[in-house]
């Protein structure tokens, strides 16, 4: 995707990753569920969920981080030295530090009256800047996908080398006079 994707295309591109990772969670939920015995099935069920999401938490820290870092050192590298001369430094600080003004239409109107009393210069600096805004976020964003990848990358690689087991037929414990039976 790049700045200038559009709104359908990002949500498809969306929903198309949220289903695909939608699926592997039952999936390896069941994979762990058949690989212990049935007098731990809750430990495995439990653990296998405190597990994703403190790999969920980690990961999205993880990201976070590579974007914001990747976002705040496109948009120092592409900003001309007239914008940021125009643009007050705490109003520049908050753009890199979230560049809300994207989203937000209040933020984008608070960003444009800086530019009005420039004329059609202003006009013109000000589509700069959005470009330059969206371009450095479009540039993290990819940056973000590139390192998902390769994690993905080695999960599927890990992935194949689990040993197969198949599905059991039966609860062992009940056969044993367990309380359930």
């Amino acid at each position: 995707m790049t700045a200038e994707t559009s709104n359908a295309t990002a949500i498809r591109n969306i929903v198309i990753t949220g289903f695909g990772l939608g699926i592997t969670m039952p999936l390896f939920l069941i994979a762990v569920q058949n690989a212990v015995p049935h007098s731990v099935l809750g430990i495995a069920t439990s653990t296998n969920t405190f597990f994703r999401t403190v790999g969920g938490t980690l990961g999205l820290a993880i990201v976070g981080s590579i974007m914001n870092n990747t976002f705040l050192a496109r948009f120092s590298e592409a900003l001309s030295p007239e914008l940021s001369s125009i643009i007050p430094k705490e109003q520049l600080a908050a753009l890199t530090d979230n560049p809300q003004a994207l989203v937000n239409p209040d933020a984008l109107v608070q960003l444009q009256s800086i530019f009005e009393g420039l004329g059609d210069q202003g006009e013109v600096l000000f589509a700069s800047l959005v470009l330059t805004l969206r371009q450095a976020l479009s540039d993290a964003i990819g940056e973000v996908f590139l390192v998902s990848f390769f994690v993905v990358l080695v999960a599927v690689v890990l992935i194949i080398f689990l040993k197969q087991i198949p599905l059991r037929t039966h609860n062992s414990d009940t056969e044993k006079g367990n309380i359930l039976s």
